[in-house]
């Protein structure tokens, strides 16, 4: 009778009648083990969710895919739960062109809060973010083919703007690009600038988004609805940071790497 304390009954279901199965989820220096049903094919995607809290959500890349508009292989997924709300610092919030040159000539700034685990003998790196607090504003639950149950994620819009502002996180600028392409009837232009407009960047993501649309062959009135985010382009912004041979766009007077064909 031994085997009915709580471990024995996960041998048993594990090794005797396989019903689960053992993931070791290495985090920082910790292992943190999940038991998953043998019987329903759960996704890599649904074991990095279980890492975090409750509130937390697939995205960048990892809602790139959920949506769509991304074939890459997911094996670097990205998480999201966000922080408990800051204050603004004023005096980062005044922009000038030689703050923005300098910073986007550094490195990005990259975390460390990561995991890694083995399922069906693929090996899966989770990267965890803990995002500016935004109340989970524009993150929905969404249920398709490629998770066993519903699952919290970037909404379209949402994962775009992530996309737009994290490139690193979200398969560099050329996917993002694609990404747009893949969007442009599937999005709201409304819902995309109502959350630009909640998330009150100090940097002027309006104008990389103006871009990614234009170069996606977005329609004029589209891209007219999508200018007004930044509207006086006073600051000659950057797709991304150490950009290899900068090129200007003129309209939305963002630099972008040289070797994106258009």
């Amino acid at each position: 009778h031994n085997e009915l304390n709580l471990n024995g009954i996960k041998r048993l279901l594990t090794s005797k009648y396989t019903l689960l199965k053992e993931i070791r989820i290495l985090h920082k220096s910790n292992v943190v083990i999940r038991y998953i049903p043998t019987y329903l094919s759960v996704s890599p995607l649904e074991i990095a969710l279980s890492i975090a809290g409750k509130k937390a959500y697939l995205s960048h890349l990892s809602a790139l895919y959920m949506h769509g508009l991304t074939d890459l292989n997911p094996t670097e997924i990205y998480i999201n739960e966000e922080q408990s709300p800051k204050p603004i610092n004023k005096k980062n919030a005044v922009l000038t062109q030689e703050k923005v040159d300098k910073a986007f000539a550094k490195p990005v700034r990259t975390t460390s809060n990561k995991a890694t685990f083995i399922h069906n003998n693929v090996s899966y790196s989770v990267t965890i973010l803990n995002g500016k607090n935004t109340n989970y504003l524009g993150v929905t639950s969404l249920e398709n083919s490629k998770t066993s149950s519903r699952v919290r994620v970037s909404s379209i819009e949402r994962s775009l703007i992530e996309a737009t502002v994290r490139p690193n996180y979200s398969g560099g600028v050329k996917q993002v690009l694609e990404s747009f392409e893949r969007a442009e009837n599937l999005i709201s232009i409304l819902k995309l600038t109502r959350l630009m407009d909640r998330f009150s960047y100090i940097y002027p993501y309006g104008q990389s988004l103006l871009f990614y649309a234009k170069f996606a062959g977005y329609s004029v009135e589209k891209l007219t609805n999508i200018s007004k985010i930044s509207p006086d382009k006073h600051i000659n912004f950057y797709l991304d940071h150490q950009i290899i041979n900068p090129k200007l766009e003129e309209e939305s007077k963002v630099f972008y790497p040289g070797d994106l064909d258009y």
